[in-house]
């Protein structure tokens, strides 16, 4: 096992989203969408459980945690959408330096 392994994955991971700002962006956009569409879900879930009172109540409580979590999570894809363009736009990133060093790593 190569004992660089982690710095590798992490240049690589620099270099990806630092060139591929748009499938970056898309990628947190569809993210967002999609758990900001699950997130309310759960919650109205949670709501109609404990109001119709066929969920006990620690099931309703796991649920609108589960969809608070969500509301998070969809919330952080949304910023990283909005953020990687600037990234890559005002970032100073020498991205021949990264490569020839995941080359050197690749070689050992």
């Amino acid at each position: 096992m190569n004992p660089h392994s982690q710095e590798l994955s992490i240049l690589k991971e620099i270099i990806k989203v630092y060139t591929e700002t748009t499938s970056t962006t898309q990628r947190c956009r569809r993210l967002s969408i999609i758990i900001g569409c699950i997130a309310p879900a759960l919650i109205i879930l949670a709501i109609a459980g404990n109001v119709s009172a066929i969920l006990q109540t620690r099931d309703n409580l796991v649920l609108a945690v589960f969809g608070g979590i969500a509301c998070g999570l969809s919330f952080l894809y949304r910023c990283a959408a909005m953020q990687a363009p600037y990234f890559a736009k005002y970032t100073t990133l020498d991205a021949e330096s990264i490569r020839q060093r995941i080359r050197e790593i690749e070689s050992i």
